[in-house]
């Protein structure tokens, strides 16, 4: 896939590893997309492990190990201003042992995640 004319955003927490960042930098960048990097806000979330945002651009979610955090988007704002704002949060714990991942659907009306370990369960959750 071609990610020639898309614009990314890496999100990283306060106590990241210098490979976590570098590395998607340098091969997003090798992919074609337009990366930059600037500071956001600071999110009052711990251990954050995955985070998507719908294809239409309208929905955010981040996720850690045992919550949801969704914020709607206004229009074209940016993603920053979106983080800035204070998310709804689906309730917890989720089931999963240890998330790690999540997916929105097209519309971001669902959220798909998935756990470490194997099996690992893919489960849905409707956006509140």
């Amino acid at each position: 896939m071609s990610l020639q004319g898309k614009r990314i955003a890496i999100l990283v927490e306060d106590l990241y590893e210098d490979l976590e960042l570098w590395y998607p930098f340098y091969r997003l960048q090798e992919a074609g997309a337009t990366v930059t990097l600037r500071r956001g806000p600071s999110l009052p979330l711990a251990l954050v492990t995955g985070g998507d945002v719908s294809a239409d651009g309208r929905v955010v979610v981040l996720r850690t190990y045992g919550t949801l955090h969704l914020w709607a988007r206004r229009g074209g704002e940016p993603l920053t201003r979106t983080l800035g704002r204070e998310p709804c949060t689906m309730p917890a714990p989720l089931p999963d042992l240890q998330g790690e991942a999540v997916a929105l659907s097209r519309r971001g009306g669902v959220a798909w995640t998935v756990s470490e370990g194997s099996p690992a369960p893919l489960r849905r959750y409707p956006a509140p």
